[in-house]
């Protein structure tokens, strides 16, 4: 029970014993420190609903790799713009046949492709089958767009 419910509940018994006997009663009260009990514990707080929050790192956070517009909007760029073009499967094909001896990295098998990676006199057949990342200038053949690229350095993998 709290303390001042406890005062006043012995102030009340203490007054009743005065006023129904004839001589002067003497009330002593004593109050000690009793345990709280749970009635008198303020209510917990609720759990946290979200988890405490982590400390920082002392590495740097990952750098995520640089996005690259789809090979649909290369099939839209101007002709003599520099500009970066995603192959999701590349279809490439050498061909030592053809003079200058061109390696074709199209997005799709000829003759359904919309874009392609052309290398001369080297074979890069070795992409075939990857999801290829070309940055280069944008020239037009046949009215489809490509990248002429001269060095392995302008093709990532994805």
């Amino acid at each position: 029970m709290k303390k001042s419910r406890l005062f006043i509940l012995l102030f009340l018994v203490g007054l009743v014993a005065v006023s129904c006997s004839r001589q002067p009663a003497v009330i002593t009260v004593v109050v000690t420190d009793a345990p709280p009990t749970e009635a008198d514990q303020p209510p917990a707080p609720p759990p946290p609903t979200q988890p405490p929050p982590t400390p920082p790192s002392s590495q740097p956070p990952p750098t995520l790799p640089p996005t690259s517009p789809p090979y649909d909007d290369c099939s839209r760029a101007k002709a003599g713009t520099f500009t970066t073009c995603r192959i999701e499967r590349a279809d490439c094909d050498y061909r030592p046949d053809i003079s200058g001896e061109p390696t074709f990295c199209n997005d799709a098998p000829f003759p359904s492709h919309s874009f392609t990676l052309l290398v001369w006199g080297e074979d890069w057949s070795d992409y075939d089958g990857r999801c290829l990342v070309v940055t280069g200038e944008v020239t037009r053949f046949r009215g489809l767009p490509q990248i002429v690229a001269t060095s392995r350095s302008q093709v990532e993998t994805c």
